[in-house]
């Protein structure tokens, strides 16, 4: 068998993952195992962890798919694609949504049930709330021996060893369609990693089918399906279902039509575990039970409190008993919850309920989004109750799927009291009472313990897991497994894991990782092959490093004869007189390019050998980004044109140059167009029509840029593309008016020899420390600084991120912030001088507490900030906040402006993007940056760096830029000039450096210049610079992706500057004092960004 080297183009339904895998490729799966394990829910999971640990070949089949926190769906949109709904409506079976879906909601007769599916099982999506039950409970009769003589055991402590590191919760109220902050503690990061860890291998999308007995009697076979076909895995010694009580009844049903002996119990005693759900709608207070990724008020997480109605004070019988918990609507849910919630025909309307408040409020949430204070549906507190149920329910098979059948009629009476309880609570609120159809997330039974070990007393005997949402019991059972078997486990912790390399603890079972990735990666392909001529001229040599200059030179000295031939050969008469041969390489289309922020490539990597033996390297890119938008010229540039670098074995440059595709040769390319594989004539157009329509897909997105889908900002735990870094030493201090500033301190890197002077950044407005320690960027501003051996402090002002920013305060306030951020780095520092990098309103803050002037005190804004700081745009569209974050289920006035913000003018067709975040920057600051000088990975993050601005800064600092001379101020009313030539005395002596992008959207480059020449009539002896660097703008000045080459430098440059100064003894500094006179900071520098 051999590769065809013709490029293969791949179509997928998902870009590539970018968190870590646990799960391989299903046609990885090995024909043998020692045991299998059907489901990665609670019991799948932990018997997956015991049964590696006890030494075992260990294969984990999941019917979902591996999703890690920030993979979640946080939309009504995505969420949607995420569901599947199935069973019986007018007795009829449906279904609707694909089968491997997230969130599945089965219909039954008298009972519904929710459920996930997904690596992980519905512990992805559960709230995670475990309780005590009452010890009555255990002295039930259905409860084997084993158990109800020794159920302490099963609340024995156990330390989570898993190796996986968990985040801080963010109080998003998102637990029930999956949480992206990376704080739930789910089967996915404890006991699946944990088996990971030790060598299990896990596969997603697999359904399995049945089971069945070998015919020699050892062992089973698992019969499964992976896209609808039909394959098997023999196990040696176990087969363990954990597919949840739907699951695992549905495959052992099905299973006992193929021949597998089972109980006759088998698929009843089946109990919702009198699961309700209702609502207090419409109250009379705000109760904030929404969720909502990266809130600044989050709700919390799903379940915060509980009402525990149980043991036998307050119930005489056990089974009369519950629980009612309040609950969130996740964020999913939140653009349609009011809908659901007012189509509900069972509600009760509280005697305290004013209808005209409700109308009101409903008004104001139907126009305005959930999200609104006042709003009905900010007003609706959810009401989660766990109680008893009869479990007279069952699960049968209909048309091969699993149909849920329950009366429900026994627990009406019990039903009647948690109303009432629940009605009153409505009633104290002012609501209106809410039941929500019966459904379940709890669904247990279906394949229930036996009570006395035999068939006929139930399905399983104690030593299996009836229930999924529980882990107690399957620990129970893999070691009462392990003792039966004399199987020992490995108990030792695994440590940090690092799900991108291979198992920690033991090699993966038979094949490599390497191996398993491209089985993966060719088990996705369905495509078209063809063949691309490209001609073009390029230099031979390592003297020219430009594109253009070396085609220019090869086109000068090359001929007609030098063109390219078909697929599978590389002719260049400079290399070799025959043409190179193709032996291997790869083509990847329209992939993500890492180094612009907003771009795709096409890219090609062939490996050639020429006849007498040589190999070289070529690697080509063709690119595309928003500067082809509304271009039919520049798009057929961009797919067309191939920048080509050759290199030999050993990474020396050979050659580069630029290939094209004339219009003939794309005919002679499409002409050549045919199906990868052997197929019928109708097959191969259709693969065809897929890969063209792919093509025009990809290419539309970026002519028709402007109405691309806009790209909302990413969850906080999502950290692709980012670089590891050194964690700083954060200590807080408070300002005179109370404010808490925190300080974040980073020590020179290991082994570099420390210099004397301490080195303070002071970021601008909305942003906090981040633009200094980017992570996104291999080289940040702190790893600069802290690599020359400096040692870094970077305060966050109060304008910049939290609670502190929303309060309105100004940056003349924040000059308080500098002031003692100032004073205690000083004193850290044995009072020595400091070097300040102001970048910013930073730099304005440090200029007002250095008057108490400006850097500097000129605010000259550019035209389009001008022309909205004499406007009251920013307050009108926000209110008192404009946050630089939105999301399609925002209220409609912001996501009417996120659309309209598409057309915002920002530049160049070059700066056109689809980030909210960039856009919703462009309105409060004007545009913060070339995009040609971000990655893909900042731009991508922005929120995560971004955060939002008090309108009230921004009326203050409006204010500053428009009225003249354009001086800084105090606050409004008085609004003095700070400018006074008393004050300016007080810069006297202190080396500046003017740091300025020469494309500038934010502030006028004239600003610099107008400080510098200021100060220099002032003090024309002292030491002033000013330094534009082109083709910068704002942020990127520190956030650019080669800022360490063009813009750090300048600062090392000033810095060194002052301190050569310092040692020869020239005077560098001056006292600067507060209005009142009194001492109390002494600076070496300002640098600014402005």
């Amino acid at each position: 068998m051999g590769l065809r080297s013709s490029p293969c183009i791949s179509r997928t339904s998902t870009p590539a993952k970018q968190y870590p895998s646990l799960s391989r490729s299903p046609d990885a799966i090995h024909p043998e195992y020692d045991v299998v394990i059907i489901g990665s829910g609670y019991g799948g999971g932990v018997a997956a962890s015991r049964m590696t640990r006890a030494g075992k070949s260990v294969c984990v089949l999941e019917r979902g798919a591996e999703k890690w926190p920030g993979e979640f769906p946080h939309n009504i949109f995505d969420a949607l694609r995420e569901y599947r709904a199935s069973g019986t409506l007018f007795g009829r079976s449906v279904a609707l949504g694909p089968k491997a879906t997230l969130y599945q909601t089965v219909k039954g007769e008298g009972q519904n049930v929710f459920q996930g599916c997904g690596f992980g099982g519905t512990s992805l999506m559960n709230g995670g709330v475990f309780l005590r039950p009452d010890e009555r409970v255990f002295q039930a009769p259905e409860w084997p021996a084993e158990i109800k003589d020794d159920h302490d055991g099963l609340m024995e402590g156990k330390t989570n060893r898993a190796g996986v590191r968990m985040q801080e919760h963010q109080g998003s109220g998102n637990e029930c369609t999956g949480s992206n902050d990376g704080s739930k503690n789910s089967v996915l990061v404890t006991y699946l990693a944990d088996a990971w860890a030790r060598g299990a291998e896990m596969f997603c999308g697999v359904q399995v089918s049945y089971v069945s007995s070998n015919k020699d009697g050892n062992g089973y076979t698992v019969f499964y399906r992976v896209r609808n076909e039909l394959k098997w895995v023999k196990v040696k010694h176990l087969v363990i279902f954990g597919a949840s009580a739907l699951g695992t009844t549905e495959i052992l049903l099905r299973s006992r039509g193929y021949g597998l002996d089972t109980s006759p119990l088998l698929g009843q005693r089946l109990s919702g575990n009198g699961d309700l759900l209702a609502f207090a709608y419409n109250c009379t207070q705000d109760i904030n039970s929404i969720g909502r990724e990266g809130s600044s008020s989050p709700c919390g997480p799903t379940i915060t409190s509980c009402i525990d109605l149980r043991g036998p004070e307050l119930a005489t019988s056990v089974r009369d008993g519950f629980v009612i918990q309040d609950g969130t609507v996740p964020e999913a849910l939140a653009p349609v919850i009011q809908a659901l919630i007012e189509a509900k025909a069972t509600s009760v309307i509280s005697r305290s309920y004013k209808r005209l408040r409700g109308i009101s409020a409903k008004t104001k949430s139907w126009i305005l989004g959930p999200y609104l204070r006042g709003g009905s549906v900010r007003r609706t507190l959810v009401f989660l109750v766990m109680s008893h149920d009869d479990n007279h329910g069952k699960i049968t098979l209909k048309h091969d799927s699993a149909i849920v059948k329950s009366s429900g009629t026994d627990s009406k009476e019990r039903e009647g009291r948690i109303d009432r309880i629940l009605l009153r609570i409505t009633e104290s609120l002012g609501g209106v009472y809410i039941k929500a159809p019966r459904i379940t997330v709890h669904p247990l039974g279906g394949a229930a313990m036996s009570n006395d070990g035999s068939g006929l007393g139930g399905v399983v005997d104690h030593r299996m897991n009836p229930c999924a949402t529980i882990a107690a019991l399957p620990e129970r059972a893999c070691a009462s497994i392990m003792q039966e078997r004399n199987w020992t486990v490995d108990d030792t912790p695994n440590g940090v894991s690092d799900s991108h390399g291979d198992p920690p603890h033991r090699a993966i079972h038979r094949r490599s990782r390497k191996t398993n990735d491209a089985v993966k990666s060719l088990s996705k392909s369905e495509g078209v092959q063809f063949s691309e001529l490209m001609q073009g001229h390029m230099h031979i040599g390592n003297g020219v490093d430009n594109f253009s200059s070396a085609e220019r030179i090869a086109r000068a000295t090359s001929d007609c004869s030098y063109s390219g031939i078909p697929t599978g050969t590389f002719t260049c008469a400079l290399l070799d007189s025959d043409a190179l041969q193709i032996t291997s390489g790869e083509v990847r289309f329209f992939i993500v390019d890492e180094e612009l922020s907003d771009a795709g490539k096409l890219v090609y990597k062939l490996n050639l050998l020429s006849q007498d033996g040589r190999t070289y390297h070529l690697h080509g890119y063709k690119r595309l980004n928003s500067a082809a938008a509304l271009s039919i010229r520049r798009t057929w540039k961009a797919t067309t044109t191939l920048y080509t670098t050759v290199t030999a074995t050993d990474g020396s440059l050979v050659g580069k140059g630029i290939l094209h595709v004339p219009l003939r040769n794309l005919i002679a390319t499409l002409m050549s167009m045919r199906p990868r594989l052997n197929t019928t004539t109708l097959r191969g157009l259709q693969m065809q029509y897929r890969y063209l329509k792919f093509f025009a897909r990809n290419i539309a997105l970026y002519i028709f840029s402007p109405f691309r889908p806009l790209q909302y900002p990413t969850a906080f735990i999502d950290e692709t593309g980012y670089f590891s870094k050194p964690v700083p030493k954060i200590v807080t201090v408070t300002a005179q008016d109370g404010v808490d500033v925190r300080i974040k301190i980073w020590h020179p890197q290991a082994e570099t020899p420390t210099k004397s002077t301490p080195i303070v950044l002071i970021p601008g407005a909305a942003v906090d420390d981040q633009i200094f320690p980017l992570p996104t960027t291999h080289s940040n501003t702190i790893d600069y600084l802290t690599t020359l051996g400096y040692r870094c402090y970077v305060p966050i002002i109060r304008f910049g991120s939290g609670a502190v920013a929303r309060r309105g305060d100004t940056v003349y306030d924040s000059r308080l912030d500098v002031a003692v951020a100032i004073n205690y780095i000083r004193g850290l520092e044995d009072e020595r001088e400091v070097y300040v990098v102001a970048h910013c309103l930073g730099s304005i803050a440090m200029g007002i507490a250095l008057l108490t002037g400006d850097v500097f005190t000129n605010l000259i804004l550019s035209k389009d900030n001008k022309l909205k700081a004499r406007s009251s745009l920013t307050k009108l569209l926000a209110g008192t906040w404009f946050s630089c974050h939105s999301s399609p289920s925002s209220p409609w006035i912001q996501y009417l402006l996120d659309q309209i913000l598409r057309f915002y003018p920002v530049g160049s067709r070059g700066e056109i993007c689809n980030s909210t975040v960039c856009h919703r920057c462009n309105v409060t600051f004007g545009r913060c940056w070339n995009h040609s000088n971000l990655n893909h990975a900042t731009h991508k993050h922005l929120g995560h760096f971004f955060h939002g601005v008090h309108t009230n800064f921004v009326t203050h600092l409006s204010k500053m830029g428009v009225t003249m001379p354009q001086h800084v101020r105090t606050n409004i009313p008085a609004f003095e000039d700070l400018m006074t030539p008393e004050n300016l005395q007080r810069l006297e002596g202190i080396k500046i450096n003017f740091l300025s992008g020469g494309v500038n959207a934010v502030w006028s480059p004239q600003s610099t210049k107008k400080s510098y020449d200021m100060l220099r009539d002032m003090f024309p002896e002292r030491r002033y610079e000013r330094v534009v660097v082109q083709g910068y703008g704002h942020l990127d000045c520190w956030m650019g992706k080669i800022a360490f080459n063009d813009m750090y430098p300048r600062v090392q440059h000033h810095v060194e500057m002052c301190e050569r100064l310092q040692q020869s003894g020239e005077e560098v500094m001056h006292g600067v004092h507060e209005p009142d006179g009194k001492h109390s900071m002494t600076f070496m520098v300002l640098n600014v960004s402005k």
